[in-house]
């Protein structure tokens, strides 16, 4: 994730998405195309039935997974007794099955589908999330003169109710709706 945000950046990729508001603050090369692509709903998944997460704060004291380079989730988490960045979403659950961890924070559908992929049982996500913010498409500055174009794609393809409809149609294929 983070390098996907750095190769944005230095031009190496024309862009990058699924990014939270206002990272061309650090990454100031990137422009931000202003119509949500997403909202990802940050989540604790857990194992142990006794853990209850229901803000940043709750993580406090536990050993947390992340994926290296999630800005929101890295910025949040303080005071967790250890944090972990691991480069492959899989590797979080795998973590977290093995005991080597007592929380994982992910997104909600993203760590469903990967829970189903993997073929794990036993996991919980906490509700509610611990955080629901709106995901932005990013693009190196050198194509910013496309921003206006795409910005009334995304918003027209909301108009029209197209984007809820391959979110449901993506969780109806995987049995998450």
């Amino acid at each position: 994730s983070e390098r996907a945000m750095i190769n944005a950046n230095e031009g190496i990729d024309d862009g990058t998405y699924s990014r939270v508001q206002g990272l061309e603050v650090k990454f100031p090369h990137l422009v931000m195309v202003p119509a949500e692509v997403s909202t990802f709903y940050f989540t604790a998944f857990t194992r142990n039935p006794e853990i209850r997460i229901h803000e940043w704060a709750d993580l406090a004291g536990y050993n947390v997974v992340i994926v290296n380079g999630w800005q929101l989730p890295e910025q949040r988490i303080t005071g967790a007794r250890s944090l972990r960045k691991v480069r492959e979403d899989k590797t979080l659950f795998q973590l977290l099955v093995q005991d080597r961890a007592d929380v994982v924070v992910h997104e909600l559908i993203g760590g469903r589908l990967l829970i189903q992929e993997l073929g794990l049982s036993g996991i919980t996500a906490q509700t509610p999330p611990l955080e629901s913010p709106n995901m932005y498409l990013y693009l190196n500055r050198r194509h910013a003169g496309l921003v206006p174009a795409l910005t009334e794609a995304l918003r027209s393809m909301d108009a029209e109710g197209r984007r809820q409809e391959i979110i449901s149609q993506v969780l109806r294929e995987a049995g998450l709706q």
